[in-house]
C-alpha cells in the first residue's frame, strides 16, 4: 500500500516476509489479525477489500468478517514497521521513516500540496509547505476568522431557529386538521339533532292534529247525547194518544 499513500520502500526485497501483507505483498499499513487458528496477519484495508467480495481468509478459506478483525498494537511490531525506511514518490527524498512520513508530507515536502488551515471557513489556497507560512500573512480568511466563525455560527443558529419554527408550524397545522374535523364532526351531529327536533315536530303536529279531530268527534258525540236525552225527555212528558 506504499504508493497509494506517497512512498516508496528502500530496498524492499531485505524486509522481513512476516511484516508483509499477503494481499498487497508489501509491509502492513494499519495491521490486523483474524482470528484463524494461526491469527494471519493483512493490512487492514487489504483484509476490508478482500471481505467485500469473500467470507473466508484468503489465507485459511476459514469463514471470516470485518467483526473478526483484531487491530495489532503490540509496541514491538508498531516500532518496527514505522522504522522501516521509505523514499517521499513526491519529492524524491530518501531515507525518511515511514512513521514520520506524514509530519514530511506536512512540513517540508517540496513537491507536497498542503491546503489553508482557513479551508473550513472556505479559503480555496492551495500550495507546497514552504509556501504557506508566506500565504497566512496575507490570508483574509485566516485574519478574519473570529469574525467569519462568528457569522457561521449565527447562521447554524438561525437555522436551528427555523427548523423549530417549522416543527412548531406543522404542529400547530396538525391541530388546526384536528380542530377543524372535531368541528365537521360536531356540525354533522348538530345537524343529526336538528333533523330529530324537525320530526319531533311533525310527529307532535300530527299527535296535535289527531287530538283535535278526537275532541271533535267528543263534542259531536255530546251533543248527540244530549238532544236524544232531550227527545227522551220530551217523549216521557208527551200525553199518550
Amino acid at each position: 500500500m506504499g504508493s497509494d499513500i506517497g512512498f516508496e520502500y528502500m530496498n524492499e526485497d531485505s524486509i522481513n516476509h512476516s511484516l508483509k501483507c499477503s494481499i498487497c505483498n508489501q509491509p502492513f499499513v494499519h495491521p490486523v489479525s483474524t482470528n484463524c487458528k494461526k491469527k494471519h496477519k493483512f493490512c487492514r484495508h487489504c483484509i476490508e477489500q478482500w471481505l467485500k467480495h469473500n467470507s473466508s481468509c484468503p489465507t485459511c478459506r476459514r469463514n471470516l468478517n470485518s467483526e473478526d478483525l483484531i487491530s495489532i498494537t503490540e509496541d514491538i511490531v508498531v516500532d518496527v514497521l514505522n522504522e522501516l525506511r521509505v523514499k517521499c514518490i513526491r519529492c524524491g527524498k530518501t531515507d525518511l521513516e515511514r512513521g514520520d512520513f506524514n509530519n514530511h508530507l506536512k512540513n517540508s515536502c517540496l513537491s507536497a500540496i498542503v491546503s489553508c488551515p482557513a479551508q473550513d471557513i472556505k479559503c480555496l489556497w492551495t500550495g507546497h509547505p514552504n509556501q504557506l507560512s508566506s500565504h497566512l500573512k496575507h490570508c483574509t480568511y485566516q485574519s478574519l476568522r473570529p469574525l467569519i466563525v462568528s457569522l457561521f455560527n449565527e447562521n447554524h443558529q438561525l437555522k436551528q431557529h427555523v427548523t423549530q419554527l417549522t416543527s412548531h408550524i406543522k404542529e400547530y397545522q396538525d391541530d388546526m386538521k384536528q380542530l377543524k374535523e372535531q368541528l365537521n364532526q360536531q356540525a354533522t351531529k348538530i345537524e343529526g339533532q336538528s333533523n330529530e327536533i324537525i320530526q319531533l315536530k311533525n310527529l307532535w303536529k300530527q299527535n296535535g292534529n289527531q287530538a283535535v279531530s278526537v275532541r271533535n268527534a267528543l263534542m259531536r258525540g255530546s251533543q248527540v247525547a244530549t238532544v236524544v236525552s232531550q227527545s227522551q225527555l220530551a217523549n216521557n212528558y208527551l200525553p199518550a194518544v
